[in-house]
């Protein structure tokens, strides 16, 4: 175990993980000559739904079905698989509902086929897809002209029912760093590639890597690779494979936008190449397994997220405590000491919501336990905490010490869920108990079993203010290759884990949701962070950026990471402020805090067992700690805009924060340098946040102000027009709200988000030229699902012609949620006006207010935020 814990410490070793040339299917799908698929005209066939044919694959002898449909949710669906019935199983995710919608999925737009003899034109409402048979294309066109083309260079791959004696070498077995590969099914490799057309292309997405949001070319080096596993001390600007995997990539340009979803969790990679100047992108996915199967998006941003994330699944709303401050360290190694930081967070008026425990929690390693000596009283922790209005999140990971006396793995072996060695035994190796044995979560009976685990009667230490941390669930093997297991162990259905390899977090994070959805009577809504991570992982948890380093370049790289994630639909994220291994400075860990409370989602302070004590009170300077703890105050004060956010994610898809293109992505703002902006943010479409990412800026940085709008500090509500940043307070982030914006906040700060649901809310107000603004605020109870059953206020604030109305968007319809929500308006303020009106009214007669500096502050409005109302202003 020593020598464990001291690979854990150390720097990423690259030479552990597989390049391109050592993976065999990558290495002879990379770069090919034409493979000159084709399609005989006799056998199109097409529908007013679907369109399929038959592509002779003409080099190898084999055929191929394909299909095409149309989606309701504005997508092109293309689908390739074997004509002929192959002789093992691949795995399909169209056909399972935790990874793609069968709803969506099945809803088919009305389709007109012009067959013709060479090529056919499949038209629906508003593009088209013209299918070139010899060789085989596919071209999408839209209003705009010509956008992706599939198969554009003829080298598309499907690897079926090759001879084994005919092709001796491709099952031959391969060895990696003495680890042995056996391909008892043959090769199964499937590719594609694609051409994005545009002005000045640009490709972003593909999460998890540390790269620049405007993706580069791959060649000369690897291609990207997707391939979950535990990477520690990662490298920036690295395409390794990290902890998750979301093939989906997003073309943006200055005239159009297409988003991509290669829909296979096997290991993947993939190869960019953007013309030199700029008129397209080339893509290339290669994957061990699995069919061609993926998704093409086209319009506006905001419109590929609503089509990608309902075709995978919404993000969750999560509880209000989700975006909240939580506090961590792997370290807390007593109930004692871990209470006892809580109590002195409030003895410094560091408000949070949420503590964690990580892996020493734990009897012996033996999750969904307590050690008996450090944690002698669970219960009566939880109730402490509780009293408080405060969480405890644990760890839950998915490797179980295999030792006949833990329950959880008696039971697991007694019903014969663990997954399996090639040979049919269970399959064991190390991880931190020791042996362990891994749940097989593509088998429903195991997702059942799993479930049950938290409920009291059995995770009989936790409490209603238990929540999950599910950990190394890529999966994680110590010593092994890759750092995860054989790809030739067979899960449930007989299909091989090359497969499904990226999807086992996702199908593990799917049941704990389940599980403790169903612990109480009344569901409530769970909180679940997770490692690894798949397409719609978001519709269950909060995933994070890894075991991070406490430098500069990491705090930097965090921007960018979270904007690729977002863009891909994974909407909660973040990364451990202050770096999880080594000890930051003071300057930096201050800086970081100001950076994750306006650009995380998932705002959590965490770290090595090794590193310094970095709780907010022991930042030993005053202005490094005072930075650090207004910016968690200021978090909070932010809670009512997150939470509307994320409800409006919740609805549409649409990234909490999101990339400045994303926003500015009009004919108006058609500027180059929004499209590889990653240094800043927007957080929504109201505000503008602008970090300081380096060591010495003292002098300020440079910043891109999107022009033809009027922007206002968001602190001072003071007009900004200079592309410049000036570095005040120790290098607190600058926030800029837009005009033609309303922005709800809460002034009072609390112990934790729980209290301050009764506290009522501020406006702030940032009109545009002609005096208009408006902006939503959702709320609810924050941790039940009685929203859906219509417990909630949503509201619209319209300020125009002098009159700002509270409207209903959507009308909760729980009369007795309503009644109980006699939240108020306390204080509106107002940024643009030119000149000091003469009166301000509201619904009982005049109220007072002040002028000064262009802003106009009612200090006392007091409207109930539940009802319509109007303000006038004269």
């Amino acid at each position: 175990m020593l020598f464990q814990l001291f690979s854990f410490s150390c720097s990423v070793k690259p030479e552990k993980y597989r390049r391109c040339d050592q993976s065999p299917f990558c290495l002879r799908n990379r770069d090919i000559d034409a493979q000159h698929w084709s399609i005989k005209p006799e056998n199109v066939n097409f529908n007013s739904q679907s369109f399929t044919a038959v592509i002779d694959d003409n080099d190898h002898l084999s055929q191929l079905d394909l299909a095409i449909s149309v989606l309701k949710s504005n997508s092109l669906h293309i689908k390739v698989k074997p004509h002929k019935q192959e002789s093992f199983n691949r795995f399909d995710t169209e056909t399972e509902p935790i990874l793609i919608d069968q709803n969506t999925v099945r809803d088919f737009a009305p389709i007109s086929v012009d067959k013709q003899a060479s090529q056919a034109t499949i038209s629906s409402s508003n593009s088209k897809f013209v299918v070139n048979y010899s060789p085989f294309k596919v071209t999408v066109i839209d209003n705009l002209g010509e956008t992706v083309v599939v198969n554009f260079n003829d080298t598309a791959i499907f690897e079926t029912s090759l001879d084994k004696e005919q092709y001796p070498d491709l099952y031959k077995e391969h060895d990696f760093n003495g680890f042995h590969d056996t391909f008892k099914n043959g090769p199964t490799a499937v590719a594609m590639s694609f051409r994005f057309s545009g002005k000045q292309t640009r490709l972003s997405g593909l999460p998890q890597h540390t790269l620049p949001l405007s993706l580069g070319n791959t060649k000369p080096g690897d291609p990207l690779r997707f391939f979950n596993t535990d990477i520690n001390e990662f490298e920036i600007g690295n395409g390794m494979s990290m902890y998750g995997a979301v093939p989906f990539v997003l073309m943006h340009s200055l005239d159009k936008t297409a988003g991509l979803y290669w829909s296979n969790p096997s290991e993947t990679w993939v190869d960019i190449n953007n013309a030199e100047d700029r008129s397209h992108s080339d893509i290339r996915f290669i994957s061990e397994g699995g069919f061609i199967d993926f998704y093409i998006f086209l319009g506006q941003p905001s419109e590929i997220s609503n089509s990608f994330t309902k075709l995978v699944g919404r993000p969750l709303l999560p509880p209000l405590f989700g975006l909240a401050y939580h506090q961590c360290r792997w370290g807390y190694m007593t109930q004692r000491d871990f209470q006892e930081i809580s109590e002195a967070m409030d003895e410094n008026g560091i408000p949070h919501d949420v503590m964690w425990l990580d892996l020493d929690h734990t009897d012996d390693r033996k999750y969904f336990t307590f050690h008996p000596k450090n944690f002698p009283d669970p219960k009566g922790m939880h109730e402490f905490f509780a009293k408080n209005n405060r969480y405890v999140v644990t760890l839950v990971d998915p490797h179980i010490k295999a030792r006949s006396e833990y329950w959880v793995y008696q039971q697991g072996k007694d019903k014969g869920i663990y997954m399996k060695t090639k040979d049919g035994g269970e399959y064991n190796a190390h991880c931190w108990p020791g042996t362990s044995a891994w749940p097989d979560y593509m088998n429903p009976e195991t997702r059942n079993w799993w479930e049950t685990l938290f409920q009291f009667s059995n995770y009989k230490t936790s409490s209603p203010n238990t929540y999950i941390w599910n950990d190394m669930n890529e999966i994680s093997v110590f010593d092994a290759s890759d750092n995860s297991c054989p790809r030739d162990l067979v899960h449930y259905g007989d299909i091989e884990e090359r497969e499904i390899h990226n999807i086992y977090g996702h199908m593990m994070i799917s049941s704990t949701w389940g599980g403790l959805r169903k612990r109480t009577t009344k569901p409530m809504r769970p909180f679940i962070l997770t490692r690894s991570f798949f397409g719609g992982s978001s519709r269950y948890a909060f995933v994070w950026s890894g075991d991070n380093k406490a430098d500069w370049t990491h705090l930097k790289n965090s921007v960018p990471v979270v904007l690729s994630h977002s863009i891909a639909g994974i909407v909660y994220t973040g990364a451990d402020v202050g770096g999880f291994f080594n000890s930051p400075d003071e300057n930096l860990l201050s800086r970081w805090f100001s950076v994750a409370a306006w650009t995380y989602t998932f705002f959590r302070e965490h770290c090595h067992h090794l590193a310094n004590m970095r709780e907010i009170y022991k930042i030993k300077n005053e202005n490094y700690r005072n930075l650090a703890k207004e910016s968690v105050v200021e978090r909070y004060k932010m809670l009512p805009y997150w939470y509307t956010l994320a409800h409006e994610s919740n609805q549409t898809g649409n990234p909490i924060v999101r990339p400045l293109f994303y926003e500015f992505s009009s004919e108006n703002f058609a500027d180059e340098k929004y499209l590889d902006c990653d240094d800043e943010v927007m957080l929504g479409k109201h505000l503008l946040v602008i970090p300081f990412l380096e060591e010495n800026q003292e002098s300020g940085r440079d910043i891109i102000l999107p022009q033809k709008v009027n922007w206002f500090n968001f602190r001072t509500l003071q007009k900004y027009s200079i592309s410049h940043a000036s570095f005040e307070n120790y290098g607190q982030t600058l926030v800029l709200i837009r005009e033609g914006s309303v922005v709800p906040i809460k002034d009072r700060i609390r112990k934790s988000s729980r209290f301050m649901h009764y506290d009522p809310f501020t406006l702030i107000i940032a009109t545009d030229n002609n005096g208009f603004a408006s902006g939503r605020l959702y709320a609810d109870d924050g941790l039940s699902e009685d929203f859906a059953k219509g417990s909630f206020v949503d509201r619209e604030f319209t300020l125009q012609n002098g009159k700002l109305s509270n409207k209903a968007v959507t009308n909760g319809f729980d009369r007795k949620f309503l009644d109980d929500y006699d939240v108020k308006v306390e204080r509106i303020k107002i940024t643009g006006y030119p000149s000091k009106p003469s009166s301000v009214k509201g619904p009982n007669g005049e109220l007072e207010f002040e002028y000064e500096d262009g802003v106009i502050d009612i200090s006392k409005a007091n409207l109930l935020v539940r009802d319509d109302w109007t303000l006038t202003i004269q």
